[in-house]
Formats: C-alpha cells, structure tokens, sequence
C-alpha cells in the first residue's frame, strides 16, 4: 500500500466526522465560511477541500491532518486522548442490583428510573421479570426443591405431585399454567404484561420467548426516549426563537424537523422515513371524527398543522437534498411550527 490507501475518501470521512458531532452540512460550512454546496460536493466525492482547510477541519472535528487524508488514526494520538478521557471521565454510578428486584423479578418502573441505558440492559439480560422466568429456569437446572417449594407455597398441590414424581411432561404443563394464570395479572410490572398474547404463547417456549420481545422492546424504547431527551434538551423553543430571529431559517427548518422526527421514534413508537412517520402522524393525530351537532358524525382535520408540517418536510428536503420546491415558509409559519413542535414533546 502506499502512502495513501486509494479506497479512502476524504469527502466520506468529513461526512462521518460532521455526523458524529451532531452538525448538518449547513453549519460546517458556516464554520469554515463556504457554502453547503461547497461540503455537500466534497462529501459527495465530486471535489476536496483545498489544502488551506484542513488545518481548520483537523481542529474542528478533533483529528490530526493525517487521518482526514489517509483514514488511518495515529494510534499513540487516540491512546493519549484516552488516557486524558480517563482522567477527566466522572466515575460510573454504583448500583446495588438488589434495589431493583422484588423476590427476585425485576421492577421495571423502578429499573427505568435510573435512565441508565447499560445498566437497564444488563439487569433485563441477567434477570427475570416475570415468575415464568424463575421457574423456567429451575425446570432447565432441575431445581426440583425449588419448583416443590414455590408450588408448596402458592398451594398447589398437583404441581407438588408432579415435582414428586419426577414427571417432565406434568412439571412444564404446571410450569406453563402458571404462566396462564399470572401473566395478566401479576401485580409486578403488569403495565408491561398487559399486551401478552396468552393464545399466541402456547407453550413455555413461546411464552418466554414473548417475555424476551418485551425486553427488548423495554430497551429500544429507552434508547430512544434517550436520544429524544438530548435532541430536544438542545433544540429547546428559546433555540429556535433565538434562531429565527438571527434570520437563520434553513437552520430552524432542518433541525425543526430533527426534533419532530426524534418525539415521533420516541413518544409514538413510529418507525421507517421521517415522511412515512409524518404521514402515519397527520392521519391518525391530525384527522377524527365527531359529531356536527345535528347527531350526524362528520370527518374532521387540523389542515393547517397538517399542511405546515408537511411544508416544513418538503422545505427541509429542499435544503439538504437539494430538492426543487416552490414552497416558502413565511415567519408566522416557522413561528407556529415552533410553538406546535415544542409542544407535541
């Protein structure tokens, strides 16, 4: 290989660098005073910056010159950014697992409430939140006395038998019933339950693995309340007022939509394009039906949000993708889709 390895593109690295902090095309070339145009042709491989700019590039994104021409860290660089990292890094939270169980079964209500994404994933891989859990797993280490004893416990005399007799089949049949009959009713983490398929889950197999999709469900949706909290910690009304005022309105469009796109991922569960996700909101938010007071039901919607929004979208498109629009947004407009977005989350 020589000096330069002829798969690397230096348009591609400062599109990975300027995504890894956050910033859209727009504000890095407000940063080296060019225009977007300028970096969308050098992320797009139809140009390099001149020499004159990687000095300003290396120190905005926190990287030697070498590595935005060749894509190779220097590696007593990064290990020396670690070891300062390590310096200045606040210590981890401690937390005592056992804070967060009730008889072994995790409380999920009380887990959530540490916002701490690690930790909540570490304690729902390594722990149950369900008795099914508990009991599977007794049944596969062939705890007898403990299945005996939970079964002497809730009463059960025929799950005790079964436990006596060594009887398999009868063990997970009981193992299985009482799945049937706490899984909807379990007074712990029931919130979460509520939506389980008993039908769907006919077996101890299903059943757990329908606990795991809950899980797993429990996580992606704190990944990204998390994500949402921080996009709109930092894209707060005051920003975008403040924004609109200095006259940047490419600016108030785009990361408008960055936190409308992160309250629909989060606070609606919507998944797929941000287009898809808008459309999915303005037909089922944004339209309903209601009575006109002459007892006749009639279709009802909010045409202006519903057209601002979609405004504001196709605008945003205009500005990063270069779209062709003929659409503007007046200042009312921006002023109300801020008020509207600020609010919905």
């Amino acid at each position: 290989m020589g000096l330069f390895d002829k798969k690397h593109s230096i348009g591609k690295t400062i599109a990975e660098l300027r995504k890894a902090k956050g910033w859209t095309q727009i504000e890095l070339a407000e940063k080296l005073n060019v225009s977007d145009k300028a970096v969308s042709k050098w992320e797009q491989g139809n140009g390099s910056p001149s020499i004159e700019f990687f000095p300003a590039l290396a120190q905005l994104f926190d990287v030697s010159i070498d590595y935005l021409m060749t894509g190779v860290k220097d590696k007593k660089a990064v290990e020396k950014k670690e070891r300062n990292m390590n310096i200045t890094k606040a210590p981890a939270i401690e937390y005592k697992t056992t804070d967060y169980l009730i008889d072994g079964i995790v409380d999920i209500d009380k887990l959530l409430g540490t916002k701490d994404l690690a930790f909540v994933k570490k304690m729902l891989q390594e722990h149950p939140i369900h008795q099914m859990e508990v009991l599977k797993k007794y049944l596969d280490s062939c705890k007898m006395g403990d299945l005996y004893r939970y079964a002497i416990d809730n009463n059960d005399i025929n799950f005790a038998e079964a436990v006596i007799r060594g009887d398999a089949k009868e063990i997970e049949r009981n193992v299985y019933f009482e799945w049937r009959r706490t899984a909807t009713s379990a007074d712990i983490n029931k919130n979460y339950l509520k939506n389980v398929n008993i039908v769907q889950a006919n077996s101890v197999g299903k059943a757990i693995e329908q606990l795991q999709n809950i899980k797993q469900g429990i996580i992606n949706d704190l990944s990204l309340k998390l994500d949402k909290d921080i996009t709109v910690g930092n894209l707060t009304k005051e920003y975008f007022e403040n924004e609109l005022a200095k006259g940047n309105t490419d600016m108030v469009v785009i990361k408008l939509c960055v936190r409308l796109e992160a309250i629909l991922r989060s606070d609606f569960h919507y998944d797929g394009e941000f287009s898809e996700m808008l459309k999915k909101y303005c037909d089922t938010k944004l339209h309903w039906r209601e009575d006109d007071g002459w007892g006749y039901m009639v279709n009802r919607c909010d045409e202006k949000t519903i057209r601002l929004l979609n405004n504001l979208r196709i605008k945003r498109n205009s500005i990063v993708h270069s779209e062709k629009t003929s659409i503007e947004l007046s200042w009312d407009d921006l002023q109300y889709c801020i008020e509207y977005i600020c609010k919905l989350g």
